[in-house]
């Protein structure tokens, strides 16, 4: 279950247009994170996490929505997309044409994470554009055909593609709380409801053994120890 840890309220996401993107603090859903890492490399997580977990079998997660993140290296080098507004100047005037400049625009490199931080506020300027210009046109009383689209596609945006994005910094040593690539995490908007038949293992330290058995008598699946390392 995912904060505020109450099963009524499941889902949701918070959209913060004045943070950046690449620091993960643009979008905020209410999602359960999972991480897809093979036992035997368990010990980063175990550091910055504990060492306490459960794990379920991948159909089952996949069956009630997760998906792996998408995971942006931030000072990753590309190519910089952003030349609409030289584009307009040579389209004005085709005959005046800067070659110095057209190599200039076509070798320039930009962060990745700079490209997310300008693309994703344009995305959101731009949509705004289209609605109120398709609210404007609407030749007919309530709200255009179109502008119900728009809306699907925003919330598919939003909810399916940049909430499931993450940035990081690979510079990082692997160990650091900011380096989250090796989780390899999975996620799923809103509460994940299970049964202790759905778990495939609990992770719990040795000496908890003999107390999860007394706790939890019904579970009969696999315990896996793991060494408190954090």
């Amino acid at each position: 279950m995912h904060p505020p840890f109450q099963p009524g309220i499941s889902g949701n996401l918070s959209v913060n247009p004045n943070a950046r993107f690449s620091s993960n603090e643009m979008y905020s859903p209410q999602v359960v994170c999972f991480c897809d890492i093979p036992v035997e490399d368990l010990n980063i997580h175990v550091q910055k996490y504990g060492p306490f977990g459960i794990a379920f079998p991948k159909a089952i997660l996949v069956e009630r929505g997760a998906n792996p993140v998408f995971y942006v290296a931030n000072p990753s080098k590309i190519h910089n997309r952003f030349s609409s507004d030289f584009i307009a100047a040579v389209m004005r005037d085709p005959t005046n044409i800067d070659y110095d400049r057209v190599r200039e625009s076509v070798d320039q490199k930009m962060e990745r994470g700079a490209a997310f931080d300008r693309a994703v506020p344009e995305w959101h300027r731009l949509v705004e554009m289209l609605r109120d210009l398709l609210m404007r046109t609407n030749p007919s009383p309530g709200v255009h055909p179109e502008a119900h689209k728009l809306h699907d596609l925003t919330l598919f945006m939003e909810f399916e593609v940049f909430s499931l994005i993450k940035c990081f910094d690979p510079n990082l040593d692997e160990s650091h709380h900011e380096n989250f690539y090796m989780e390899r995490e999975w996620r799923v908007v809103g509460n994940v409801p299970f049964t202790l038949a759905d778990l495939s293992r609990v992770h719990v330290p040795e000496e908890f053994g003999h107390r999860l058995r007394a706790d939890v008598p019904d579970y009969a699946g696999q315990v896996h120890f793991l060494a408190d390392e954090s």
